[in-house]
């Protein structure tokens, strides 16, 4: 991620997230979208994204699991953590 998106650009993404449980898929997408318009005939790297969320405005129910997976293909964990790898 970091090696083309900046630190606000991250920001921003993760905070546009309609979602918590999309935002790490949204930023892994978005750095691997950044890396090959960057380096446009280069193959991408491999990208993982976690997001961790410091506070949350209410609490949530995690019934977002279903047969071992998630709905979005994110783990999201009582304490906020959202995690998405491609």
């Amino acid at each position: 991620v970091w090696d083309v998106l900046s630190n606000q650009e991250a920001v921003e993404i993760v905070s546009s997230a309609e979602q918590k449980e999309t935002s790490a898929k949204i930023l892994a997408e978005s750095a691997v979208n950044a890396w090959k318009r960057r380096r446009p005939g280069l193959c991408a790297d491999d990208c993982s994204a976690i997001c961790l969320f410091f506070q949350s405005s209410s609490p949530r129910r995690q019934n977002n699991l279903v047969d071992g997976g998630t709905k979005n293909k994110g783990i999201v964990s009582p304490g906020g953590l959202v995690a998405f790898g491609r």
